[in-house]
């Protein structure tokens, strides 16, 4: 079941590398280097990535801090894991959701326009 309720998700063409954090596990506070990992797709409220890490988020409630740069400008996403899948043997795909102020989302949908008019991203 999709719950979704934005109208937009933008999918890569190529996937986007980008850094995971992890910040919390089961509601403890975690220190922890950040892993790389892949987005491939995003909505101004969620988006969907993949990594070398299991970190189990079927059965934890993980909360992240997810590093990427659409365009020139890094941008640092506090996000919880809302769902998890393998893959392959090697890679699990995360569903996120991001929790950001109406500022960052709108700074997130200008680089994702940005994206779209040089042809790297569509809409679906």
């Amino acid at each position: 079941m999709n719950h979704r309720k934005e109208p937009f998700r933008y999918v890569f063409y190529q996937p986007l590398p980008c850094l995971l954090e992890l910040k919390e596990l089961n509601g403890t506070p975690v220190n922890s280097k950040p892993a790389e990992a892949e987005l491939l797709n995003i909505s101004k409220s969620g988006c969907k990535i993949t990594s070398g890490l299991n970190l189990h988020a079927d059965t934890n409630e993980v909360t992240v801090v997810l590093h990427l740069t659409l365009t020139e400008t890094p941008i640092h996403c506090p996000a919880e894991i809302r769902w998890q899948r393998n893959d392959s043997s090697l890679r699990f795909e995360y569903g996120l959701r991001l929790n950001l102020p109406p500022a960052e989302k709108e700074s997130i949908l200008i680089g994702l326009r940005t994206l779209a008019a040089e042809r790297r991203i569509v809409v679906e």
